[in-house]
């Protein structure tokens, strides 16, 4: 009999549909029901489809057997469920969009509605305009032996600023009791149109004094 499975599945139970009896006899004419079987095993891929199934060692007193192989179909499996895993950013910054879950070897692309920002997708990257949210749709295509599967709509936020780093100039790290004032140099690791003040302050106050404007 015919069969089919999913890719990644166990083996279906196969069977055999005998026909030909005289006399009104049924298969309780039967000493031995024939066994039928495939090359199929779990991980078997789709492109072997179909491939046949072949019965044998059937046995009746009054009967002999002319066995027509059937055919098990392979059928390209649902995947994992899909996640967009990039759930937040910042404004002026593109965030690379990334997932989990799926299964196969399908491409990933992305699909971008609105919220409450102007949201840009580019090569897979997403931009926005001002702080605020958008919502990303992941879909990872069809393979070998997999159909395509769209993620759930998920949302992204952006906040208002990116976190900053400063450096300090190590030039003057070290100083002997007694050397003349000196300035600290910090040295942003970003650049923008309209930069922030950077200002100074030391915890350690009965050592050393810093100009909390200048360094």
């Amino acid at each position: 009999d015919a069969k089919s499975v999913d890719y990644g599945q166990n083996s279906p139970s196969y069977s055999a549909t005998i026909t030909g009896y005289k006399n009104s006899e049924s298969s309780s004419a039967l000493t031995t029901v024939p066994t039928c079987n495939s090359d199929y095993v779990n991980g078997t891929h789709v492109a072997s489809s179909p491939m046949a199934i072949s019965c044998s060692g059937g046995v009746a007193d009054n009967y002999s057997f002319a066995y027509v192989n059937g055919s098990l179909t392979i059928n390209k499996a649902t995947q994992d469920t899909l996640y967009v895993s990039s759930t937040s950013g910042s404004v002026g910054s593109n965030l690379t969009l990334t997932t989990t879950g799926g299964s196969g070897n399908g491409a990933v692309t992305y699909s971008v509605t609105n919220g409450t920002s102007t949201c840009t997708l580019t090569a897979g990257a997403l931009s926005v305009n001002v702080a605020g949210t958008c919502t990303v749709t992941a879909t990872k295509a069809e393979s070998a032996d997999y159909l395509s599967k769209t993620s759930s709509a998920t949302t992204v936020t952006f906040d208002n600023k990116s976190p900053q780093t400063l450096t300090l100039d190590s030039s003057n790290s070290s100083k002997t009791y007694g050397d003349a004032k000196f300035s600290v140099v910090a040295t942003p690791g970003h650049t923008e149109a309209s930069p922030g003040t950077i200002s100074f302050s030391t915890t350690d106050t009965d050592i050393c004094s810093v100009d909390g404007t200048s360094g």
